[in-house]
Parts: structure tokens; sequence; C-alpha cells
């Protein structure tokens, strides 16, 4: 049996929230900030709603691309979570000026690769970070439900000191050939797991996290 965490990212409702829950995934994501137009994103108001409705039975993350330090002080103040996933291009001085100013909080630095398997942007300075997601690379930066380079994505795993969180294309489908090929130390989905966007699938996401735990 696998001990790898699940995260299930783009919650919008409180249904979906303690299916979350009940599903038995580690870690439920909020997308607050991104610079895409996605049905999985919500309000500020709204992820503190979703975070309040599940207390303390799951870990919550919050998921930006922030320009500021206040940016992501705002959602920390306001949603109070577990750790808040950086997912644009942020520089290391932004990272360090996070770490600093929020040292409860846990960081979650999103690293964009491609088909190909090249890293857009570059791989964080690791004693900053408590994780590294992958995920794969968009004009937009946002999340695309489609594969990147699983090789590029091991060695990476391999490589880092910190866990890495695998995301990008997963399905309960091909979950458990992800796990098994790059070995991660957690996988990620968001439209993977839906019903219609923004709304989760019952049957997907308990089938993705036993999946996710099989190998």
């Amino acid at each position: 049996m696998s001990s790898v965490r699940v995260k299930i990212c783009g919650v919008t409702t409180e249904a979906d929230a303690h299916l979350v829950v009940a599903s038995g995934a580690d870690m439920l994501g909020l997308i607050v900030d991104v610079p895409v137009q996605t049905p999985r994103k919500v309000t500020l108001d709204v992820a503190a709603v979703l975070a309040k409705a599940v207390g303390d039975a799951i870990p919550v993350v919050t998921v930006l691309a922030p320009s500021s330090v206040k940016d992501v002080a705002r959602v920390v103040q306001r949603v109070q979570p577990f750790a808040v996933q950086l997912h644009g291009l942020e520089p290391p001085a932004l990272l360090k000026a996070v770490r600093t100013a929020l040292p409860e909080v846990k960081l979650i630095k999103t690293v964009h690769v491609d088909a190909g398997g090249t890293i857009h942007g570059e791989l964080p300075d690791t004693e900053l970070v408590d994780f590294i997601l992958l995920d794969t690379f968009s004009a937009q930066l946002g999340g695309t439900g489609a594969k990147h380079n699983w090789s590029a994505s091991k060695a990476i795993v391999d490589q880092s000191p910190v866990p890495v969180i695998l995301s990008g294309g997963l399905s309960h489908v091909n979950v458990a050939e992800a796990i098994r090929r790059v070995k991660p130390y957690g996988v990620d989905v968001a439209s993977g797991v839906e019903s219609a966007p923004g709304r989760k699938s019952v049957e997907k996401v308990v089938q993705f996290v036993r999946n996710a735990r099989c190998t």
C-alpha cells in the first residue's frame, strides 16, 4: 500500500469540501488567485467560508499567484490555511519575503514543466519552501488538465531534498501509473475528478484516492 499523500484541488462548494474530507484525502485546495479564468477559482470570501466549513478535518491549501507579500498575507489572514501554494513564476526574493513574513505557513512552490521536459521559471531554493508541486506549463500559468513529461518529473523527485507533489493531467485512470513512474511524495488533482467544470464527482474523487493509495 502506498503512503502517497493526496491533494484534491479546485473545490468550490461546501458539499464538495465535505466530499473531499470524507474521501480520506490529505489536503484540500482552494484556488483563490491565478491569472487564468477557471470555474475552479473562488473569491477570498468563499475560500474563507469553505475553510471554516471543514475546520480541522483536513489541511487547507490556498493557491495563488501573488505579486507581493501583502497579497499572500491577505489570504492567510482570512483563510488561515495550512499551506500557501505559489503558482506563478515568483522570483526568489518574493519567496524569501513570504517565508520571513509568514513563517507559520507552509509554502508549496509550483514548478511548471512542459511536454518536452523543459522547466519554465526555476527550481526554488529548497530552504525557502516546504514542498515543490510539479504542474504542466501553460502560457497563463493556470491548471491545464494535461500531463507533462513524467521522466523530467522523476528526475526532479530524485534530486529534491523537499517533498514533491505531482500534478497535471491526473485522474483515477492514470494516477497509479503516475505514482509508480514518478514516485512523488504526493499527487494533486482538480479537473480530473469532476462531474462538470468546478464540481466534483463522488465516484471519481473516491476512486482517485483509492487508486493512489493502492499502488
